[in-house]
């Protein structure tokens, strides 16, 4: 008999997707109390102790971090120069590296987010950031030597790689750091993207006038460095003994037990994280039945969390959140010059105005959502999924008011509704980090963000391009009024099939662990179906919260 050849290939893929949080040694714990620290051995600290640390200043960093993230979307505007330098016509074949990088973000995203988690969100940005500048290095070195498949994997794949690591990284430290108010700190952690599509754009004409578009990309990836650093230098995770008005990172408002701090492994590496459940304003008022469900969810694994029905639910909801906001915007700057024959500048303005309406989008409805939670006692997932019903409602409003606003020739409506519209969908980009954490615990929180942004990629990639064929199609038998309201069209079916499916979203925990399927409102069971015998079942449904 030959020699046994060991599954390295399975027990390294286990181990990377486990999320097992090490524990941090006293030093460690006295050293993150001030802002500038490093590691100079594996139990001993450098410390600066001119500046402490402060919660807030996370919040800071996460917007440095998305700026730098933000750069992605301003390189439409070089990319006519780029066609030129590189594939020497000016087809737009430059574009394509966007869709690329949009691929690869989501797909990253859920893919480092054990990766964030077991290292804490300082590596997380650091490693990020890494892959960002060698894409751009990368792209640089493709403008010189003229290297479309250089261009492709660098500015692609590398920075596609890079910003999905450092988008969720800031994000998984500030749920941990704001239990509190955690809609408000998703919100603030993502809003810097808006920031950095439009704060990087001005640079790019006087950059290209002093050095050139090879060297254009050096001086923003040293500039992206300098970010990055600064931004990875605050970020850390709390201590154990972190609180904050009454709470843990979890939310939790009683003692913790010893046997919390330290997760256990079952079978194929999956992990058992001993989280609590995110925020839950009553928890101190439950009775023991309704305990029993809430300690069901503060025991999900990763891969429960996953493969279950309600995330696959969760999943198509937001895809159909996202689409309209990230393939309208897109076309947003064409659609003014073909229809409304608005001026370069005019079409620049209404990009740059509805870039600040989703920037405020993304920090005011999440921030609404936890005003809502807070003064209407309401189950924290509850409160989120409210703010989904209002974002998907006014979208299926505006699209079906959008076609009358095309063919009337109605400019100032069209700038209206997509102001309006670029306002909800950024409080849904914004809410989802919360309602993840929400649903499944602040360690399982990078992760299943990250499976959520393949929908952004799925809407960027495939619905950008699904638009933009169905557009010209129709472009040849119609005028393009015609065409973008038939465009449109489908998008109002997607929305309205969201508005549908985020009924089914369960944020009650005792409807979710139930062995079958059961959906309620306010405690009337409208769905009720169960794979157990009658006794059992008739007993586990008098279970309410």
């Amino acid at each position: 008999m030959g020699p046994v050849v060991p599954t390295a290939s399975r027990w390294h893929f286990g181990d990377f997707w486990s999320v097992v949080v090490p524990s941090k040694c006293p030093d460690e714990i006295e050293a993150e109390q001030f802002v500038v620290y490093w590691r100079r051995d594996a139990t001993s600290f450098v410390v600066w102790r001119g500046l402490r640390f402060q919660r807030w200043m996370l919040l800071l960093a996460a917007v440095l971090t998305q700026i730098v993230n933000g750069a992605l979307y301003s390189r439409s505007l070089v990319n006519s120069r780029l066609d030129a330098a590189i594939f020497k016509n000016e087809e737009g074949h430059a574009v394509v590296a966007y869709y690329i990088a949009c691929g690869w973000i989501g797909f990253a995203s859920a893919l480092f987010g054990p990766y964030v988690e077991r290292h804490g969100p300082r590596a997380g940005v650091l490693l990020g950031g890494f892959l960002i500048i060698l894409g751009h290095l990368a792209a640089g070195m493709s403008v010189l030597f003229a290297s479309a498949p250089l261009y492709y994997i660098g500015y692609g794949v590398l920075v596609g790689i890079g910003v999905g690591i450092t988008y969720i990284a800031p994000i998984s430290a500030l749920q941990k750091w704001f239990p509190d108010l955690r809609g408000t700190a998703a919100g603030f952690g993502v809003c810097g993207f808006g920031l950095g599509a439009s704060g990087w754009g001005p640079l790019y004409d006087p950059l290209i006038e002093k050095v050139g578009l090879s060297w254009l990309f050096v001086v923003v990836a040293l500039m992206i460095g300098v970010l990055c650093g600064l931004a990875a230098l605050i970020m850390r995770t709390p201590p154990p003994n972190f609180r904050i008005h009454g709470q843990d990172m979890h939310g939790w408002r009683g003692s913790t037990p010893s046997s919390r701090s330290s997760p256990a492994l079952l079978e194929d590496n999956v992990p058992v994280v001993d989280f609590v459940k995110a925020y839950d304003y009553l928890e101190n008022e439950l009775d023991e039945s309704q305990l029993y469900y809430h300690n069901k969810i503060k025991h999900l694994t990763l891969r429960e969390c996953i493969l279950s029905m309600d995330f696959a639910i969760l999943y198509l909801t937001y895809l159909t959140c996202v689409a309209t906001g990230i393939i309208g915007l897109s076309s947003l700057a064409t659609i003014a010059t073909n229809v409304f024959h608005a001026s370069e500048t005019h079409a620049t303005q209404l990009v740059t105005i509805t870039s600040i309406f989703n920037f405020f989008g993304r920090i005011l409805l999440p921030m609404a959502s936890d005003m809502v939670i807070r003064y209407g006692q309401l189950n924290p997932a509850c409160g989120r999924k409210l703010l989904f019903v209002f974002s998907l409602i006014c979208q299926l409003i505006i699209l079906l008011l959008l076609p009358h606003a095309l063919r009337q020739v109605q400019f100032t409506t069209f700038r209206a509704l997509f102001c309006w519209l670029t306002f909800v969908y950024g409080g849904t980009v914004g809410a989802i980090p919360s309602l993840t954490t929400d649903l499944y615990g602040v360690y399982n929180t990078g992760t299943m963000h990250g499976v959520i942004l393949t929908c952004w990629s799925l809407c960027a990639v495939i619905g950008g391009l699904t638009f933009n064929h169905n557009l010209n199609d129709w472009l040849q038998t119609m005028t393009y009024i015609d065409a973008y309201a038939r465009d449109f069209g489908w998008l109002t079916v997607v929305v309205a099939i969201g508005c549908g499916l985020i009924l089914l979203v369960r944020t009650n925990p005792v409807d979710r662990f139930y062995p079958g399927w059961q959906y309620t409102i306010w405690r009337f069971k409208i769905v009720l179906w169960t794979n157990l015998p009658a006794d059992l079942a008739v007993d586990i449904s008098q279970r309410t919260i």
